[in-house]
């Protein structure tokens, strides 16, 4: 039994002076392997960096009616505050009288100038007939004398021969006068026909109003607001649809824009997707140099809730940062060498140091740009010292070992593990 003591001995002594000898030995082929203690894999998932806050629901539309004296009298109110209604519901009307008394005010007006019109168009007919006789140079005294007698509104006519003096009675004379008296008179038939033009417009209107008493809703919604002294609007009408309102501090302002997305919390932790509408330049309150300024923003919501009333308070989450399919790892996991970003990559059973490119950082997890891939292997929590191309071994899992495992090893398998582990230092 004594030299069997012996022979253990000398082989512990044998194994620990291979293994000091090669932990001292530089430049020797077998190569020193690292406990890894704990490691991890690159993964593929959506960032998401929000700004939290809280916004009020409101109305996401508003409509606002007034009365105009122009149009006619007021003769009644046709909905309730607080009445529902929908687009094209009357809500008030106008009386027909006055509309009516300025329609046959209007038709008056009109028949005036028509008569004016026809007036005007015979005096410029007989003006033409008048310079066509002239310049025929086949007319008498009897013939101009004629045509004076005929011709109802003939004065113009009449004063052109009047002023003529032997000198100038030619026939030239007198087609120069009637040609200046006809271009006065068309001038005149212009204006009549703009003003017949502007009152026909008039009448058309007042039949419109006419047929149009009743003031109509644009917007479904709920009566807010009722003026019974009639000062404008006299109605207002909200939509049963919502939108979000909230502030920002005048030093979140810069960070929020139009268009962002919005995660909307609502009732047990549900939530509903919207969109920043707008951002106001201007605060809530007037500047003032011992306050810090509100800024005012709408939140515009995807899909409506019937319990999302106006009025309720909710939790939002502005994104202000999103990445789809970022390749992530834990921030802890990347080493800072110089300027450069490192992780150590487990790889065919050895660590391979590598450079990557980051990008956004969320709490604990960092965003890969180059450098890794999805599942690939690395190391979570850094060992005291980790080479580049060497061995690594981990924790042995013994509960996922079994029989079964052991046996599916060849004895050449199992040699070369043992070997292995009585070889790495």
């Amino acid at each position: 039994m004594k030299w069997k003591n012996i022979a253990i001995s000398l082989v512990i002594l044998l194994f620990l002076g291979v293994n000091l000898f090669l932990f001292i030995k530089e430049n020797n082929k077998i190569k020193q392997s690292f406990y890894i203690k704990s490691w991890t894999s690159v993964k593929q998932q959506r960032l998401l960096e929000t700004f939290p806050t809280t916004a009020v629901a409101i109305p996401a539309e508003k409509q606002s009616i007034y009365f105009d004296s122009k149009n006619g009298a007021f003769k009644d109110f046709l909905v309730q505050k607080g009445e529902e209604v929908d687009e094209g519901t009357p809500l008030f009307e106008y009386s027909a009288a006055s509309i009516e008394q300025r329609q046959k005010q209007l038709q008056a007006d009109l028949s005036e100038l028509e008569q004016e019109l026809t007036s005007m168009e015979t005096n410029i007919d007989r003006l033409y007939e008048l310079q066509s006789t002239i310049e025929s140079d086949s007319y008498s005294e009897e013939d101009l004398s004629s045509y004076l007698s005929e011709d109802e509104d003939s004065e113009d006519v009449s004063s052109i021969l009047t002023q003529s003096t032997p000198s100038d009675s030619s026939s030239k004379v007198l087609s120069v006068s009637i040609e200046q008296d006809i271009y006065e008179k068309e001038q005149q038939k212009e204006k009549i026909e703009a003003k017949i033009a502007k009152y026909e417009e008039l009448l058309s209107g007042a039949d419109e109003d006419l047929s149009n008493l009743a003031v109509e809703s644009e917007l479904s919604g709920i009566v807010q607001e009722m003026k019974e002294d009639l000062n404008n609007p006299v109605i207002t009408i909200v939509s049963k649809e919502q939108k979000l309102e909230g502030t920002l501090s005048e030093y979140n302002r810069p960070k929020i824009v139009e268009g962002m997305n919005v995660l909307v919390t609502y009732e047990n932790n549900k939530q509903i997707k919207g969109t920043i509408e707008q951002v106001s330049k201007t605060p809530v309150q007037k500047p003032n140099v011992k306050k810090e300024s509100k800024y005012p923003f709408t939140v515009l919501l995807e899909d409506q809730r019937d319990n999302l009333v106006q009025g309720t308070h909710l939790g939002i989450k502005i994104i202000t940062n999103e990445v789809d399919d970022a390749i992530t790892i834990p921030a802890e996991s990347m080493k800072k060498e110089n300027k450069n970003h490192l992780v150590y990559v487990l790889k065919s059973g050895k660590v391979e140091k590598r450079k990557i490119e980051t990008g956004m950082t969320l709490k604990k997890v960092q965003q890969v740009s180059k450098g890794v891939k999805q599942d690939e292997k690395i190391v979570h929590t850094m060992p005291i010292s980790v080479k580049d191309d060497h061995p690594f071994f981990t924790k042995l899992k013994i509960k996922q070992w079994d029989k079964k495992t052991v046996k599916s090893l060849s004895k050449k398998q199992i040699a070369i593990l043992i070997g292995k582990g009585f070889l790495a230092k």
